[in-house]
């Protein structure tokens, strides 16, 4: 026997021979099984893709003489007699027609005729017509009365590529199954059992690229394969098969890819003179790389993008790897340009030129454009972020570190002051009368600062209501005035019961001086306290001092704070807050000439120290003492030693 084409060669005898059509095979096996064959079937799909082998295999699976003794396999044999005469299209019960040479109505009316006369040798006659689109309408409609109601001998299986072509009373009576194209893993593994039963070397990678322009057809596929073979005896490589189609390697693809990506200029220009020095046509090679953004730009937006993709098992990889390296600004960029182009390369001349500017464009211009600019950005934000949040924990823990030395502070002031009045107090009373009141006193003052710790809300040395709950203020007689410096005390423990109010109750202290006007308090601070005024009449520090007056004396008032120069006509406030008083309340009272001596000690050196304390917290850097985070169990130390030295006070030890 002479030699026959590879196509025809392998040309599938079996169900489980064709490729790429499971759905439909398995359709057919059951209903062979079931024997519940329809009379008509219509299959519909591109070329190449087994409509008129499944329908040989159909007609030779009716009419196996062996399914007959096992009718579960709906297998032909392919040994018996009927299968190798319709193997071999000998078998004249199996008519193969061809529309395309008898479109009109007289080869219909013959065909019409015939169909009445039962088979010669097979069970079933089978009528195969193919291209049945190229039939006229009126071939169409003499078919028409015989497919709809055909002889119960007689089956009729129509393929086309074209159904939109068919009318649809003809498609109405068919059971429709419509052949997809083949996948190219499906094609590459088909080549490679024939190369290998063929003797034929050659690569993966060649097989893949066939597989690609094979264009979903097994025939075209197998065409190609066997053109290769009779191109070099040698094996066949990629560039064998690009020479020959014409074709653009997957390789170099993924190469101009990630030329633009790198944004590699010296490389996109070299890359440029091999592919001209290669003849490469450029409206395929743009065709192709417009085909492999678009695959790209696939692969990033959807989950299960393989699955409606035509991708090589071996490439998916590679492009799940390059789609990360690219962002979707710059994949539409760089498909709006090449797409541009290749509009540009089918009516001019200089195709090479318009090429070469578009390649350039890309890398240089666009990848900054699209991707580095979202790369930068986004580089930028979390490096700000990440700033944000160290300073945010510094600021943090500077505010903890400064309340802390603040509390520290005012206890350091409170015990200060005692010693200051007990000193006072040994001065002007004898020693033998005043020894058994201080010692008593002392105890007081121990226990009074016990009740602190219990009482949150803190009360002085006598028991007093809390300043929340206590409206004597706003029912006692006397001017607005009064009734301020009478609750003095009460007003900086509400000062100091609100959030962060311990600070701004030592800021609020500082104003000695009030002037009240109508429903407004003027409060005046020293000359050179800048810092103190510009805290206090912050809007949230107003709003805390306002709401405190309120809730002592019953009655709200505007609050504002002034330096003692920018005012006149005040009034004076005396007294000290609990907050340096209160440890000292405890002891005996003296005679009124000492005791004006023990609250004039106070108020000196309580306006000193506040003073000082401000000027402290003011200087930045190094040098300020309460804002240093650093050492904080140092600094303490330092900080009592500089108040001893600069007042002329020590501190009392215990035990003495």
């Amino acid at each position: 026997m002479g030699y026959i084409s590879i196509y025809r060669k392998w040309r599938p005898q079996s169900f489980s021979e064709i490729v790429g059509q499971d759905d439909i095979v398995k359709t057919l096996k059951n209903a062979l099984k079931a024997n519940r064959l329809s009379h008509a079937y219509m299959f519909c799909g591109p070329r190449g893709t087994g409509k008129t082998s499944t329908a040989r295999i159909l007609a030779k699976a009716i009419n196996c003489k062996n399914r007959e003794k096992d009718k579960n396999n709906p297998e032909p044999c392919n040994v018996c007699e009927n299968c190798i005469s319709i193997t071999n299209g000998t078998n004249v019960d199996v008519i193969e027609i061809d529309a395309a040479s008898h479109r009109g109505v007289e080869p219909t009316r013959e065909l019409i005729d015939r169909v009445n006369y039962l088979p010669n040798f097979l069970k079933k006659k089978v009528y195969i017509i193919d291209e049945v689109h190229m039939l006229t309408d009126a071939a169409f409609n003499t078919l028409l009365k015989t497919l709809e109601e055909p002889p119960e001998h007689v089956i009729f299986i129509l393929a086309t590529t074209e159904p939109n072509k068919v009318i649809p009373t003809i498609l109405s009576r068919c059971q429709r199954f419509n052949f997809k194209p083949i996948t190219s893993d499906s094609i590459t593994g088909k080549l490679k059992t024939i190369a290998s039963a063929e003797n034929i070397d050659i690569n993966d990678a060649a097989l893949s690229l066939i597989s690609k322009y094979s264009g979903g057809s097994q025939r075209d596929a197998n065409v190609i394969l066997e053109k290769l073979a009779s191109l070099d005896e040698g094996k066949i490589k990629v560039e064998d098969v690009a020479a020959l189609l014409g074709a653009v390697d997957f390789e170099i693809l993924f190469e101009l890819a990630n030329i633009i990506i790198e944004r590699n200029i010296s490389e996109a220009l070299f890359f440029e003179y091999r592919l001209q020095a290669s003849y490469q046509n450029l409206r395929v090679f743009v065709e192709e790389f417009i085909n492999h953004l678009q695959t790209l730009f696939v692969i990033k937006n959807y989950e299960s993008a393989y699955e409606i993709l035509n991708i090589n098992a071996e490439y998916k990889e590679k492009y799940s790897d390059q789609s990360k390296l690219i962002t979707n600004d710059g994949l539409q960029f760089y498909i709006d340009l090449f797409s541009d182009l290749y509009k540009e390369l089918k009516i001019s001349e200089g195709s090479r030129i318009l090429f070469k500017s578009a390649l350039i464009k890309a890398v240089t211009h666009i990848g900054t454009k699209y991707e580095n600019k979202e790369k930068i950005n986004n580089a930028v934000f979390d490096e700000k972020i990440s700033v944000f949040d160290k300073e945010l924990k510094n600021v943090n823990f500077r505010i903890f570190e400064i309340q802390k030395n603040l509390d520290n502070i005012s206890g350091w002031i409170n015990k200060k002051s005692i010693n200051a009045e007990n000193t006072e107090i040994k001065k002007e009373q004898p020693p033998v009368a005043a020894e058994k009141p201080v010692e008593k006193k002392e105890s007081s003052t121990v226990n009074s600062s016990q009740e602190k710790q219990k009482n949150t809300e803190g009360s002085s040395g006598k028991e007093e209501p809390e300043h929340i709950t206590d409206k004597s203020a706003s029912s006692s007689s006397g001017s607005p005035s009064d009734m301020i410096k009478s609750n003095w005390d009460k007003i900086c423990n509400a000062i100091k019961s609100k959030q962060r109010g311990i600070p701004l109750c030592a800021m609020f202290v500082e104003a000695r001086k009030i002037k009240i006007n109508k429903n407004s308090i003027l409060f005046y601070l020293p000359n050179n306290n800048q810092f103190h005024k510009d805290n206090l009449n912050k809007a949230e520090n107003i709003e805390k001092i306002e709401i405190s007056i309120k809730e002592i004396i019953g009655k709200e008032f505007k609050v504002s704070f002034f330096f003692e120069n920018e005012g006149e006509d005040f009034i004076s406030i005396k007294g000290v807050p609990d907050s340096i008083k209160k440890a000292g309340s405890v002891l005996p009272k003296p005679a009124e000439k000492n005791e004006t001596k023990a609250d004039d000690g106070k108020e000196a050196i309580k306006e000193q120290i506040m003073n000082q304390y401000s000027k402290i917290r003011e200087k930045p850097g190094k040098d300020n003492d309460f804002n240093n985070t650093e050492n904080s169990n140092d600094n303490k130390v330092e900080e009592y030693n500089y108040l001893e030295k600069k007042f002329g006070i020590k501190e009392k030890k215990s035990g003495n």
